[in-house]
Formats: structure tokens, sequence, C-alpha cells
């Protein structure tokens, strides 16, 4: 998430450390919406899921009231997870960068019988890397189930769980001169903090919706999200 709202026109992205950061649309902290429901104050200080859960993430830039009744002139952001599809498909991806940086994803979906009423996808995503700078290694995994039931041809329920664990390391950024605003002259590598120090995070969301289909292309939607996340600092 970090990355893909970096490379966003209009959002700053400020890293607090490795794990998590904060965001800001014309100078004010942007709320968010799961799905197109709001999800208040679940942004900046607080670890996102890995973007493998999600199709795409979409950004309006201005009053966030206008869409959720309440918020920050600076915007909103819209996670919108991937959905189950009815026919099979699989996708693995893998990647090796910089300084050990290893990552893969595993991603199936198709339905459940002939007629297609039971829909699946199953995510599996977890990445193992070290920094530039020394002493510092994260590992986190990812672990996503989703089922759509089609009740009627115009009613579907949806369901889906999500757990993730991160184990990363806690790296601040090395201090600056306050006279003269300059960093201090040491190598890019160095890293103050000792080796055992960690940010351990557990994060774990599940969601259920009602969708119905009425005539002349109107759909109503009725959804519950709870995020529940853990943080332990050592």
């Amino acid at each position: 998430v970090d990355q893909a709202l970096a490379k966003m026109t209009g959002v700053t992205m400020i890293s607090n450390d490795q794990s998590q950061s904060q965001y800001y649309i014309r100078g004010y902290s942007p709320e968010s919406m799961v799905d197109g429901a709001p999800a208040l104050s679940g942004l900046n200080g607080y670890q996102q899921l890995d973007m493998a859960i999600y199709d795409r993430l979409e950004v309006l830039k201005g009053p966030a009231g206008l869409l959720m009744g309440q918020g920050a002139p600076s915007g909103v952001i819209n996670f919108v997870k991937k959905t189950p599809k009815d026919v099979f498909g699989a996708s693995l991806l893998t990647s090796y960068g910089s300084w050990n940086n290893k990552r893969a994803e595993l991603d199936l979906t198709g339905p459940l019988g002939s007629e297609k009423r039971v829909r699946w996808r199953g995510i599996l995503a977890g990445i193992d890397r070290d920094f530039f700078y020394d002493g510092a290694h994260d590992t986190k995994w990812l672990g996503a189930g989703m089922v759509e039931f089609d009740i009627t041809p115009q009613t579907t329920l949806s369901l889906s769980a999500v757990h993730q664990f991160d184990r990363a390391p806690a790296f601040n950024g090395l201090p600056a001169n306050k006279t003269t605003e300059a960093f201090i002259d040491v190598p890019r590598s160095t890293n103050p903090y000792p080796t055992w120090s960690r940010y351990f995070w557990n994060t774990d969301e599940y969601t259920a919706a009602l969708a119905h289909r009425f005539e002349h292309g109107w759909t109503g939607k009725v959804s519950s999200t709870k995020r529940l996340q853990e943080f332990e600092f050592k």
C-alpha cells in the first residue's frame, strides 16, 4: 500500500518505520473505505494489509464527507478487494530483489458445481528480506479466503477472512544535526538499533456483505467489516 499510494499524484506518503506510514492529501490525513464502506481513522499509524488481496485502490481527492458523512477536506482511499470468479484461474508471482528481497504470491479462484452458484478464492503471499541498513530483517506472510453464494439469481452473500503476520525491524532512520539540518556523517548502512529490536504485527480482517441487484442497474448492499490488530514492540 505504501508503494502504491506513493506513486499516486497528489498523495504524500511519510514512512514512520518499515511497517507503517502516514498519508496526506492536500495537507490533511485522508479517510479510508473497504469496498465502499467507511472505515474511519484506519490509515495513519496502522499497518495495512498486503496489496495481494486488493484488486485496486481508488483515491478521491476532495472532501471525504461528500461520500462518508464526515471526514477531513483531504480525500478518501477506497480499498477494493479481489472477488471470486466463476471460471477457474490460477496465478503464481515470484520476485527477487536487492538486499535478498524475496516475494511469492499464489492466487487461486473458481466455481463449485456446474451451476456456479458458489465461487471461491484463496490467496497466499509472503515476503522475506533484508534492508540496506545493517542488522535488519523482515518476514511477513498473508493468507486470505473468500466465498460467494448466489442465494437467488439477484442476491449474493459474500464472506471473506484475512490473516497477516509481520515481524519487522525497528528502524526509524538516522538523526540529523539540529543546527545545520544535515544528516550525520556515517555510512548509509548504519543502524543504531540493536539487532534484537523488532515490531510484531498480527492483523485479522473479517467481512460479510449481502448485495441485491434490482432492475434498471440499481444495486442495494449491506456490508460489515471488522479488523483486529495486535502490535508489540521489543
